[in-house]
């Protein structure tokens, strides 16, 4: 694993975690109709979730980001 990759680790995580936070906020705001199926916000809440697993797992990330600063996971 090169530098810039291992670079990308944090930001990676942290854009994970903000991506889910906005999406549950959004999903709280329209309520039952955030969860049907077609609207706007139940797809970007899916994406965003397959976006998560696709970049590889928070915990994966954090403890890849940890270890390289020198604490044990």
């Amino acid at each position: 694993m090169n530098e810039w990759e291992r670079a990308g680790e944090l930001p990676r995580d942290l854009h994970d975690k903000a991506g889910q936070w906005v999406c549950d906020q959004a999903l709280q705001l329209h309520g039952g109709l955030g969860y049907m199926r077609g609207a706007e916000v139940e797809r970007q809440y899916r994406d965003q979730k397959i976006l998560a697993i696709g970049g590889g797992t928070t915990e994966i990330l954090t403890g890849l980001a940890a270890g390289r600063l020198g604490f044990s996971t």
